[in-house]
């Protein structure tokens, strides 16, 4: 019984940390990519005016699209 309450207790600390950090892996890879995206940009001419959006404005455009979609 006691291993069958650690074993569910394991598994929901582990499902729980594993939905805060997909978040925050998501971000930091959008992130990592756009600063890398700007620095392989050599000339002025190449970048844009403004710039890539955030990951913030990015997961706002995503959001609207699919209730978009919904409709």
């Amino acid at each position: 019984m006691k291993k069958l309450l650690l074993f569910l207790t394991l598994a929901l600390f582990a499902t729980t940390f594993s939905a805060c950090t997909a978040e925050q892996f998501s971000r930091s890879v959008y992130e990592g990519a756009r600063v890398r995206n700007e620095s392989l940009k050599s000339t002025p001419l190449d970048q844009t005016k403004g710039g890539p959006m955030s990951y913030d404005r990015y997961e706002q455009e995503r959001q609207g699209d699919l209730a978009g979609r919904r409709r």
